[in-house]
């Protein structure tokens, strides 16, 4: 009988101590699947943050060379989607309605960039504000700034476990570098206000200002 219990016991133990086994283990292979997958989803936020300033470096690149080109995109705003096309002989940048794809390392990546006017205090010439513009008297009230745009880059891509993130990245761009021109035509309208981004024909007001090919101020 005494062996018999002995006998119980230790087959009762050996259950006991392979379930505690089979709880430790699974607990570790969770822990080193949450590890490999928190890493692997680091490496792919890693990438997707690259892409996003590559999308920003260019766009900057772009606007150095072609305010216009950016400046002039015929629809903006924080829903705007475009990216960057390299065409032509020599190559040209130009830019592009819609998203890209872009694989790295096998995985697959989804970018565009939004583009948005930006309006300051000061009639447009002070601080950076979300307010809608307004009219501008005496210095004061809210215009747009042509030479500055809000660029947003957005990245997106599927993660291992088969859900999707994303990401995005702002930086506001700038027209710093100007071209001198040489401009003639002044036979536009009176009455336009700005700020413009480029020479056009009209004017403000044609008080002392013969309008003909050239500009003649009279009087100042």
């Amino acid at each position: 009988m005494g062996d018999s219990n002995k006998s119980g016991q230790s087959l009762a133990e050996v259950i006991i101590a392979t379930a505690v086994g089979a709880i430790i283990i699974g607990a570790v292979v969770s822990s080193l699947v949450l590890s490999m997958r928190g890493s692997s989803q680091g490496r792919l936020a890693s990438s997707a943050a690259s892409l996003g300033n590559g999308i920003l470096d260019s766009v900057q690149a772009l606007s150095d060379g072609d305010w216009q080109a950016v400046y002039n995109l015929s629809t903006k705003g924080p829903t705007s989607e475009y990216y960057l096309v390299t065409t032509g002989t020599p190559p040209t940048v130009v830019v592009a309605t819609g998203t890209e794809s872009v694989t790295v390392n096998s995985v697959a990546f989804t970018r565009y960039f939004s583009v948005q006017d930006v309006y300051r205090t000061s009639c447009g010439t002070g601080s950076i504000t979300t307010s809608s513009p307004t009219s501008c008297s005496n210095g004061i009230g809210v215009l747009e700034d042509p030479s500055t745009q809000l660029i947003t880059a957005y990245v997106s891509w599927e993660n291992v476990g088969g859900a999707t993130s994303s990401i995005s990245l702002s930086a506001y761009v700038t027209h710093s570098k100007d071209r001198v021109t040489q401009y003639n035509n002044w036979s536009g309208s009176s009455g336009i206000q700005g700020p413009v981004a480029a020479p056009a024909p009209d004017y403000v007001t044609s008080s002392n200002i013969t309008a003909s090919s050239s500009i003649e101020l009279n009087a100042y």
